[in-house]
């Protein structure tokens, strides 16, 4: 068998098994960058996108745990976020400058790209392959064994 072919054969079952963890982390981690999974003031993130932000993040599925909460206010604090005294009201966020927008636009790209890209991937797998229940079956796994692993998690 030329190494060529089985170099492609290889990628296209690898990227099958694996499409379903890619399309998953591309989509929390565009939520993520837009902080769609973390309350703020004025906004209540939904509890299903603050666990998929904990899954993608922490690999817990549930609530975020208050000790995670104040992981994350002290490395906002250390990102140059000044630090509140006790009992003095929230602060405002501050507006975050044009390349931190460009920096998230681009994240954001680069997520749509990943989804796009597998998605892509997984079309040509199927039309071009002529083994469809091992193609069929390495997606199915690919879907099924992360679901099991998360519902064996301890909540």
């Amino acid at each position: 068998m030329p190494l060529m072919f089985w170099v492609r054969k290889t990628h296209l079952y690898v990227g099958v098994f694996i499409a379903p963890a890619i399309l998953f982390f591309a989509a929390t981690g565009m939520l993520q960058v837009l902080s769609l999974h973390q309350s703020s003031p004025g906004y209540t993130a939904p509890v299903l996108l603050q666990r998929l932000g904990a899954l993608h993040k922490d690999q817990v599925f549930g609530a975020p745990r208050k000790a995670d909460a104040d992981a994350d206010a002290k490395a906002d604090r250390e990102a140059g976020e000044p630090r509140a005294k006790p009992g003095a009201p929230p602060r405002k966020p501050r507006p975050i400058g044009l390349v931190r927008w460009i920096l998230k636009g681009f994240a954001e790209l680069v997520g749509a790209g990943l989804i796009a890209n597998a998605l892509l991937g997984l079309y040509m797998a199927y039309k071009l392959n002529r083994n469809l229940w091992l193609t069929g079956g390495l997606f199915a796994a690919g879907v099924v064994i992360p679901v099991i692993l998360v519902a064996a998690l301890p909540n």
